[in-house]
């Protein structure tokens, strides 16, 4: 008896932390829109967009999108593969890039704003973080991190928003959008590109486009 009751609050402990690490999740999406009379899922191959003014962060991008698309099913190229280079392109030569790569539909994802802000914490402040893991020997164990700012400290608060956008490349129709937003505290909290697509290409599966 005594055993079942550790294991089960070694259980609600776990429940906890996941709780707790969704709870500071940096990425989250803000809204998202469906053409609904489109039928889908998209057919053949995705034309993936980073339209960004680094053409360092948007190759990376692009190449983090494409992989995450790819272990969910779907084939994916990225564009910069096909001259589009991180200054904004023309309609027609976006027409050109996507008739060249000969994918059925473009995703485009861009920068809505990126405010920085630096915050004095006047208070004490805590993020908390945790894992668990079992093995046959020794049972369940757990573990919880605390990272603390002491009154006073002062860190960088980077807010940014994005909009990705979901195009077929004969009729150039608006399929799908979705808007995030991303915050990142220097030194305790970082950015996650892949947990950001991750949640692009969920809802895109929830609205059945993928």
């Amino acid at each position: 008896m005594q055993q079942t009751n550790k294991k089960a609050w070694k259980l609600f402990c776990f429940l906890l932390i996941v709780g707790m690490c969704q709870a500071c999740a940096p990425n989250r999406l803000t809204s998202s829109w469906t053409d609904a009379s489109f039928n889908g899922p998209v057919k053949g191959t995705i034309l993936v967009i980073g339209a960004f003014k680094d053409p360092i962060a948007q190759k990376i991008f692009e190449d983090s999108f494409v992989a995450s698309l790819k272990k969910n099913g779907a084939n994916a190229i990225p564009s910069y593969k096909y001259g589009l280079g991180s200054t904004k392109p023309s309609k027609e030569e976006l027409r050109q890039i996507v008739k060249k790569s000969g994918a059925s539909a473009f995703l485009i994802t861009h920068v809505l704003s990126d405010i920085k802000s630096t915050e004095k914490f006047l208070t004490r402040h805590q993020v908390e973080a945790g894992y668990m893991y079992w093995d046959a020997t020794d049972d369940y164990h757990e573990n919880i991190v605390f990272e603390r700012v002491v009154p006073g400290d002062a860190v960088t608060r980077d807010v940014e928003k994005m909009q990705a956008s979901l195009f077929e490349s004969e009729s150039g129709k608006h399929i799908w959008s979705a808007w995030s937003e991303s915050i990142n505290f220097e030194d305790l909290l970082r950015k996650e590109d892949e947990q950001l697509e991750q949640l692009f290409i969920k809802d895109l599966q929830q609205q059945k486009i993928l």
